[in-house]
């Protein structure tokens, strides 16, 4: 749908004015100050009682988290039960790189005409109530959780796939009634600052989205973490309950991701081994949803997932990857791994990098530092959400490690010198933020573009 300059404006205005009025109340931000964390849940479910309720109007539901591939599950289960027949949306975040893309409809994200509408009624809702607030101002995340709840309700969608914004007992996305399907996929150390420095506290954190009565699915492997999630199943008996065995025969390439499952072969658009561990969760959903086996292929071979592993450019190969805790980039590593060794020649691989503050960057890059050649530090656009780690920093401490490394103010300057930098015959990784892989995506696909064909794709 091509869009005049008039809606571009009113869709950047809309946003602008929705964070203004959010910033210009103060608020108990998320796990922040945990002396009463269910007060995240109760301003949650009283806006949601203002706006009629619409978590409750949605059949089906399915409730995503886990530490990684949370979202590319939640993609992959969209992408299945919209190629069989279903009605679906789902929910992602943060968002690579516009706003649209944190609500998925169908085949599309949702069109900016109908962005505009949800979050001009949306914020009109809150902005008139905003005296009688009895927990206090919501957040951002808890806003944008409502206002697909609004959408997808008002478009009559059947089957709706949440994900979790951040650990889950307190995520606003708790409130939702008992879920079909509750998937946690696995459990690392991200979000320590938030969610606990230990195994034993994020499990706990995560299983607290486990209600009575649904399909538990995790591919998760530790005891500690089963033993964390034992404790909530048997508080709150689930119908059924499954450990999901790992792909088998999985083998990677520039094109996407085979594997076999239970005896079928199954082929994925998206790139890693990590991604086929997914697609089993995402199988085993669809079972449980009764899902035929046909649509389950098809809605696998159809999915992709911009800014995961994502190939932009060849002549140099450009590979970005939003890849911001450890196992993220273990899953990074391992699928950069698969591309060299399909290569005639070992390349020359440049990595334009950026991270959040709170993040172990020492142990991220001791993980890219053997297949690395140059790092190209950078920051990226703060847009109020995370504040990345000062390039200047990360470059003084990979050259006290005799790693080579170039510091620079601005991503696009990052991006331009790894790319001039390079041969035809070598390899540009973009990784860390999932904010500045969002950022730079828009040298090959512009947010224009993005809004226009609003599907991610392109």
């Amino acid at each position: 749908m091509k869009l005049n300059n008039a809606q571009l404006k009113a869709y950047h205005q809309i946003t602008d004015d929705l964070l203004e009025f959010l910033a210009s109340f103060p608020k108990k931000e998320f796990m922040q100050d945990t002396a009463d964390c269910e007060v995240y849940l109760k301003r949650t479910q009283w806006f949601l009682d203002l706006l009629g309720n619409p978590e409750k109007q949605i059949p089906h539901l399915v409730h995503v988290t886990g530490t990684s591939g949370k979202g590319s599950t939640v993609r992959m289960i969209h992408e299945i039960l919209h190629a069989g027949g279903k009605h679906v949306g789902s929910t992602y975040s943060p968002h690579p790189t516009t706003f649209i893309e944190r609500i998925r409809v169908g085949e599309s994200f949702i069109p900016v005409p109908d962005f505009i509408d949800t979050i001009r009624h949306v914020r009109d809702v809150l902005k008139s109530n905003t005296v009688k607030m009895p927990h206090g101002m919501i957040s951002f995340f808890e806003f944008m959780f409502c206002a697909a709840m609004y959408y997808f309700a008002k478009k009559n969608v059947t089957h709706a796939v949440i994900e979790v914004g951040l650990g889950g007992r307190f995520d606003a996305s708790n409130v939702i009634p008992t879920p079909d399907v509750t998937v946690i996929t696995n459990i690392g150390l991200d979000h320590t600052h938030i969610l606990g420095d230990t195994i034993e506290q994020i499990a706990w954190e995560k299983a607290g989205i486990i209600k009575s009565g649904t399909t538990f699915l995790s591919a998760e492997r530790s005891e500690v973490a089963h033993a964390q999630f034992a404790k909530q199943l048997n508080a709150h008996p689930p119908k059924t309950q499954k450990y999901v065995p790992k792909p088998e025969m999985v083998t990677l390439s520039l094109e996407g991701t085979t594997f076999t499952h239970a005896g079928k072969q199954y082929t994925l658009g998206i790139i890693g081994r990590h991604q086929a561990q997914n697609a089993v969760l995402a199988i085993e959903a669809a079972h449980a949803l009764h899902i035929p086996h046909a649509a389950i292929v098809q809605g696998l071979a159809n999915t992709t997932r911009p800014s995961c592993i994502e190939i932009v450019q060849q002549n140099p190969l450009v590979i970005i990857d939003g890849a911001h805790n450890t196992d993220k980039i273990q899953s990074t590593v391992d699928a950069l791994e698969a591309i060299l060794a399909q290569q005639d020649t070992k390349p020359t691989v440049r990595c334009v990098f950026a991270l959040t503050d709170t993040k172990d960057y020492k142990t991220i890059l001791a993980q890219l530092t053997p297949l690395v050649d140059k790092f190209y530090f950078t920051p990226y656009d703060v847009t109020g959400f995370r504040t990345p780690t000062d390039p200047a920093v990360l470059a003084t401490y990979a050259n006290s490690q005799e790693i080579p490394a170039q510091s620079f103010i601005n991503s696009m300057d990052a991006l331009t010198v790894a790319l001039h930098a390079s041969a035809d015959e070598d390899i540009v990784l973009v990784t860390g933020s999932i904010m500045l892989v969002g950022e730079t995506r828009q040298h090959w696909i512009p947010e224009a573009v993005i809004l226009e064909q609003n599907t991610g794709d392109v």
